[in-house]
């Protein structure tokens, strides 16, 4: 049960309550939230391994005076040999079982994908305990025999993390969006990047604008693709791609899975540009990496398994060329009036904008059209938040999107709600506006296109 070092207690309490551990390992600054969780709980492992002393610890230093042999227990492919715990984009975090197929086989459509070769230099700037880390850290290039890296910062710093990638050599490098989106605000003129050769990003989507000004610096195009915890590499921009990546296309279906659209009756979607659920057919094969189980919880799996399908729970639509575009969450699609809005294009809008270094895009409550599209706006460093900057956004937005899908409402944050892994949490975003609706409460910096005369409302 891989888990992430910055868990909290009751993160972990959650943990322990699924899987009660039989050994722990650790390091010394986990080691006290470990134990309180444990209590809390009632679990006794056997032993608790930690780099380093504690007390009621054994020193990992130990193991080597263990013996060197061990009898092998007799394992099935069908075994499960991890669970992974969601980021709780939408909720609380889901309990995934992988099994001795799914992982590693089923990872060669991710080495197959993010393109990495026998002797690769191979980096993946993500946090460690999430089923992405394990995907492209370890099981990737553990399927072609190339090497890992991983450079170690208490507090990510963008430039000096790009210096080691230049330092060491890495050939392939693969990053979540939120770090992509600091990467381009440096300048990036003073890195050379000789011995990079595939720059890859995974997690949601990435703006045209970032993969754009990454590709002027690096000659290298960030190529998305898609896939959950529950799976492994689905959708992508493979290699192959380079000269053809579409940006804000997530790619094509991988081979190991059969992909499909299908609307909200399970009948499957054929045309062109038409929004959908993204599903796993199951009648012709199962994806040899599609997860086992969400475990404890059969009333979810009969939630997203139905007839023969697989429900990813995202929403996508792919175009005459087979490419595939994605629209958001089903939970995160905004319903105002009569029409259905996806928050990626209006956020890939929005940063287009010289000031906005970030945004997440919710329904707010309204009581004539149901929900107006808000905008959570970061901006860029030099920028302040004003009535002439959200103007000034307003009137862009005016320029590159269809009146339905303007944004109705922009208030600047000073960050946005987030994952572990990096995630914009728009089920924190949502109920915070909820909230504030609710009380009739006015953010500070929160501006309303309706009230702007320089444009024409509607």
């Amino acid at each position: 049960m891989p888990t992430a070092d910055t868990m909290t207690v009751r993160e972990l309490e959650y943990r322990f309550e699924t899987y009660p551990p039989q050994a722990v390992f650790a390091d010394q600054k986990s080691a006290k939230l470990i134990d309180e969780a444990l209590g809390e709980v009632g679990a006794s492992p056997k032993v608790k391994l930690i780099l380093g002393e504690a007390e009621g610890w054994k020193s990992y230093s130990e193991v080597g005076r263990e013996d060197s042999a061990a009898e092998p227990v007799r394992t099935k492919s069908n075994d499960i040999i991890l669970c992974f715990f969601t980021s709780g984009t939408t909720g609380m975090a889901k309990r995934v079982a992988h099994t001795a197929t799914s992982y590693p086989v089923g990872h060669l459509s991710t080495s197959n994908i993010i393109g990495i070769r026998p002797g690769d230099l191979h980096n993946n700037l993500s946090q460690p305990g999430w089923a992405k880390w394990a995907w492209s850290t370890f099981f990737a290039p553990l399927n072609v025999g190339a090497t890992s890296t991983g450079f170690y910062q208490s507090r990510f710093e963008g430039s000096k993390y790009l210096e080691a990638i230049v330092e060491y050599k890495v050939n392939v490098f693969c990053a979540p969006p939120t770090a992509w989106r600091a990467f381009i605000l440096l300048d990036l003129d003073k890195f050379k990047f000789a011995a990079l050769r595939e720059s890859v990003s995974a997690g949601e989507p990435l703006n045209p604008e970032v993969i754009q000004k990454w590709k002027k610096y690096t000659g290298t195009e960030i190529r998305d693709f898609y896939g959950q915890t529950e799976s492994t590499a689905m959708i992508g921009n493979p290699p192959w791609h380079k000269g053809k990546v579409i940006p804000g296309s997530f790619g094509r279906p991988a081979f190991l899975y059969d992909v499909a659209l299908a609307d909200d009756e399970g009948n499957e979607i054929t045309k062109p540009d038409e929004v959908g659920h993204i599903v796993i057919k199951l009648n012709r094969w199962r994806g040899v990496g599609l997860f086992d189980r969400y475990v404890g919880d059969a009333d979810k799996m009969k939630e997203v398994f139905v007839d023969n399908y697989y429900f990813t729970g995202d929403r996508a639509s792919f175009d005459e060329k087979g490419y595939w575009w994605f629209v958001g969450r089903a939970d995160d699609v905004i319903k105002s009036s009569d029409y259905r809005i996806g928050p990626f294009e209006v956020e890939s809008a929005l940063v287009e904008h010289i000031a906005v270094a970030e945004s997440a895009v919710v329904g707010s409550p309204d009581p004539k059209r149901w929900q107006l599209v808000k905008a959570f706006v970061i901006l860029k460093p030099g920028f302040e938040p004003s009535r002439e900057l959200a103007l000034g956004i307003f009137k862009h937005c005016t320029k590159v999107l269809a009146k339905f899908k303007l944004p109705r409402i922009i208030e600047f944050m000073p960050e946005l709600p987030k994952t572990i892994s990096g995630k914009i949490r728009r089920v924190d975003l949502r109920r915070m506006e909820k909230t504030n609706k609710e009380k009739n409460q006015k953010g500070q910096h929160e501006y309303f296109y309706h009230e702007f005369p320089e444009i024409k409302s509607s």
